[in-house]
């Protein structure tokens, strides 16, 4: 699948289904957490009814990650300010945030680097040049 407008439905199917499945992993779905997947739903274009039909059924929906480095990261950004939200990253969230890394092909160590900026940040703003120091040393 290409991933070129995270406006498609399945695009935006596969972001919010990721979103929720870190939101809920640490068994603690914090209001902070609703009230930012609602506006990344709203942000890549979904209405209020399509975005209950993907909550409702995300069961159902294949993990495909986009297949350009840019899509990849903008989705892996979307799901590092989740975590970030309730100013607590859990064991869980840790682990599955591994593995959803994996998957979209980033290496570990970058991961890594990317939580320790988002705890050197849990409690402040988060400047945009934190996360892209970190992102740059790993570019292909």
């Amino acid at each position: 699948m290409e991933w070129k407008d995270p406006r498609d439905i399945k695009n935006a199917s596969v972001i919010i289904k990721t979103l929720l499945e870190m939101a809920v992993t640490d068994g603690d779905f914090d209001e902070k957490e609703v009230v930012y997947i609602l506006k990344v739903g709203q942000n890549i274009g979904l209405d209020k009814t399509t975005l209950e039909n993907i909550i409702r059924n995300r069961s159902t929906i294949e993990f495909n990650p986009p297949k350009s480095e840019q899509d990849r990261m903008s989705f892996l950004y979307y799901i590092l300010f989740l975590i970030k939200v309730d100013q607590n990253i859990s064991i869980e969230e840790r682990q599955l945030l591994y593995k959803v890394g994996f998957k979209l092909g980033f290496n570990e160590l970058l991961i890594k680097d990317l939580i320790q900026v988002l705890e050197d940040h849990i409690d402040r703003k988060l400047p945009p040049s934190a996360l892209i120091e970190k992102v740059i040393k790993y570019l292909n």
